[in-house]
């Protein structure tokens, strides 16, 4: 039952984060900034062999389209990890806003095994 209830809280908070969002980028405020999909990969793939399911970082998209990682939010990361993932995200190509200006927002990145050969 307490899974259950957490599950439910989390998916009522990533509803209402998803609909800030929304709002926000209809009022043109901040668009949360997006990674290019090789760059996800990337992060999956790192993430996969340290073992870490997700990771939620905070982001910060400057003009010029270079990325600075604001904070980690979860889960706790080890100083050396939290290293590593700010230098891949550092050379990653991301989506800048349309009106060239700066964006900020959460970003989620999931763990991906590689594949096998077959």
């Amino acid at each position: 039952m307490r899974l259950f209830l957490a599950a439910a809280i989390a998916f009522a908070m990533a509803g209402c984060a998803s609909a800030r969002t929304a709002a926000g980028d209809a009022q043109g405020t901040l668009a949360a900034p997006e990674p290019e999909p090789g760059c996800r990969t990337l992060l999956g793939a790192m993430l996969a062999q340290r073992s870490i399911d997700q990771v939620v970082v905070t982001v910060a998209l400057e003009p010029d389209g270079r990325a600075r990682v604001v904070r980690f939010l979860a889960p706790d990361l080890t100083p050396a990890q939290a290293d590593d993932l700010r230098r891949a995200m550092g050379g990653c190509a991301w989506d800048a806003r349309p009106d060239g200006g700066a964006s900020a927002g959460e970003v989620t990145f999931v763990r991906r095994e590689p594949r096998q050969a077959r």
